[in-house]
């Protein structure tokens, strides 16, 4: 049976490629230590070592301290591997696996599919088999009908398996629960958060008590607890840096503090109108769509873009601001738009 150090270092480099392997091989010599001194033991560039250590980070599987020099002016991080991390590592990866596997049952599940026979050429939507008159697009063979039923249940199988673990794993450590508003203005302060960063907090946690109200009177249920949890610490990672990685280091934090993945989410898929996976990938090393998804997220996403600074603010000003500082037909800008589209469809609806 493998080390668990052995077996942690097995699984970033899986995760993290040969980067990640060298980088945590080096942390486990060093015990803690600086990107620099981390590049030097594993033989590896710095940038490409930072690039490592954000996107481990943002997986929960090293952890960093803020260090400071006030003679010399400096500030740095030392790094160090989060071994004991690595069991929830690998109970949310099941939980990501499993999302997948629904996605694909439900979308098995709501298709007619054909076929042509040769099973090197896709199966067929109901609708994409009438655009090309049943026959298949590759080698126009007529298409027949096929039955996905034999493939659902190989699908329910794998997913019955990963929950029931995943639940096996995860019932005895209880999470926190959602902290409230002033819980969450004490964690801010404590982890050394401006008074600035504190208002503003404040000023979209008002922002999303009134969304939410107006949600309620559209007949649309949110989870309140979250939402008022999402907004105060939704900047949190910015108690740490002010650059775009903010939301997933804040989603670290909170992952860190025991708190609900759902938490930890709307940190991490708050920035902007969200990064798609390009984005992630070239800016944080991550490949991952971090755009916002649960009516939560896209809520306090919104309320964001509706407060500056303090002060409540249209949110036309804020995509004014992106169109002219990234240009104006750049993702970023039609993300915005279409992040409000959404959430004022929901606050518009009729009922």
């Amino acid at each position: 049976m493998q080390a668990p150090e052995d077996y942690y270092i097995k699984i970033a480099g899986v995760v993290g490629g040969d980067d990640a392997t060298g980088v945590v091989a080096a942390l486990m010599t060093l015990k803690s230590a600086t990107d620099e001194q981390i590049a030097n033991h594993a033989n590896l560039r710095i940038p490409s070592v930072r690039r490592t250590l954000y996107k481990l980070l943002n997986l929960g599987l090293v952890r960093y301290e803020e260090k400071r020099e006030p003679e010399a002016q400096k500030t740095y991080y030392l790094w160090t591997p989060a071994v004991d991390q690595l069991e929830g590592y690998i109970t949310n990866m099941k939980r990501v696996v499993s999302e997948k596997i629904k996605t694909k049952l439900d979308y098995l599940r709501s298709h007619v599919f054909f076929e042509c026979g040769d099973p090197a050429h896709k199966k067929l939507t109901f609708e994409e088999a009438m655009e090309s008159f049943y026959k298949c697009p590759i080698c126009v063979k007529p298409l027949q009908q096929v039955e996905v039923g034999e493939l659902i249940g190989r699908f329910e199988k794998r997913l019955s398996l990963l929950e029931g673990d995943v639940k096996e794993r995860v019932e005895p450590t209880k999470m926190q629960p959602y902290p409230t508003v002033e819980e969450g203005r004490r964690i801010l302060s404590e982890l050394g958060a401006s008074g600035e960063l504190i208002r503003h907090s404040e000023k979209v946690v008002e922002t999303t008590k009134s969304l939410m109200e107006k949600l309620k009177t559209k007949k649309i249920h949110v989870n309140e607890e979250l939402l008022l949890a999402g907004a105060i610490f939704h900047d949190i990672g910015r108690t740490k840096t002010h650059g775009v990685e903010h939301g997933f280091i804040g989603a670290t934090l909170l992952r860190e503090k025991g708190y609900p993945e759902e938490l930890a989410l709307i940190a991490e898929r708050h920035v902007g109108g969200g990064l798609g996976k390009t984005e992630a990938k070239k800016i944080l090393g991550v490949e991952r769509d971090l755009s916002p998804r649960t009516i939560e997220e896209k809520v306090v996403s919104y309320a964001d873009k509706l407060v500056n600074g303090s002060r409540q603010v249209p949110f036309s000003q804020i995509v004014k601001q992106y169109r002219k500082k990234f240009g104006p037909n750049h993702l970023a800008a039609k993300r915005l738009l279409r992040l409000q589209k959404e959430v004022e469809t929901l606050l518009n609806k009729k009922i």
